[in-house]
């Protein structure tokens, strides 16, 4: 399984977004379209985005075990995000992504 972010062509990534766990990215949009639609941060099939997260395995304590066990794709609709910025894909410690402890 790889990890994949699932957000609206039309307002980014940056705005909101859904952490994704499947085998390919092809499923990994049809798995995640339905939480994007049922979240309202996409319109339709064609608004919905989804990206392979390359350096990704600090994100795997967040998927649902047994099913990323048994291969199952699934989403994790409100990902763990930083105390600070909000947002959520970066190596966290203490609740703070390194990008923010880096500027403090």
């Amino acid at each position: 399984m790889k990890a994949y972010k699932g957000y609206s062509s039309t307002v980014g990534p940056g705005e909101a977004a859904i952490l994704i766990f499947a085998s390919n990215i092809k499923e990994a949009r049809t798995v995640g379209f339905e939480s994007l639609i049922g979240l309202e941060i996409c319109e339709d099939w064609v608004d919905c985005r989804v990206n392979w997260i390359r350096e990704a395995d600090h994100l795997f304590y967040m998927a649902g075990q047994t099913q990323l066990q048994m291969g199952i794709p699934h989403v994790v609709e409100d990902p763990d995000v930083c105390k600070s910025c909000g947002m959520w894909g970066g190596v966290m410690r203490n609740g703070v992504c390194s990008e923010c402890e880096n500027e403090s």
